[in-house]
């Protein structure tokens, strides 16, 4: 994730707080705890996951590794959480993409999230991009 607003650098310089950096933020949070909670719920329980989203166990603990693991790479991200974000978005998209015509309520999750990643992408403050 990035750095706390009041954080002191090298430089001794601190960026000012923006909105932009605050959607930033909580797009990422909101990606992270989304990510990490349905990775958890659907590797508990994907039999009943797979049931909600007519998908067999075996691919329900497929996605659930994938959030899991795309949730927890962007919370180890800190600073330069691009990568991550770019990822979970491609991931997404796709699974969103294969389910579009068979299953499209199911399929506008994996859309969204991958269009909150971008959009996370794409609010990242400008001054952080040098550090």
């Amino acid at each position: 994730m990035i750095a706390r607003k009041d954080t002191k650098f090298v430089s001794e310089e601190r960026y000012p707080r923006t909105l932009r950096g605050d959607v930033h933020c909580a797009l990422c949070w909101l990606l992270i705890a989304g990510n990490v909670t349905f990775g958890l719920l659907a590797l508990a329980m994907p039999k009943r996951i797979g049931q909600l989203i007519d998908e067999p166990e075996g691919a329900v603990k497929r996605i659930a590794q994938k959030d899991l693991a795309a949730g927890l790479a962007l919370a180890a991200a800190r600073n330069k959480p691009v990568i991550p974000l770019a990822m979970n978005a491609i991931a997404d998209a796709k699974e969103g993409a294969g389910w579009l015509k068979t299953k499209p309520l199911i399929a506008a999750v994996p859309l969204l999230w991958a269009l909150l990643a971008v959009a996370a992408i794409f609010t990242r403050d400008r001054g952080e991009e040098a550090s």
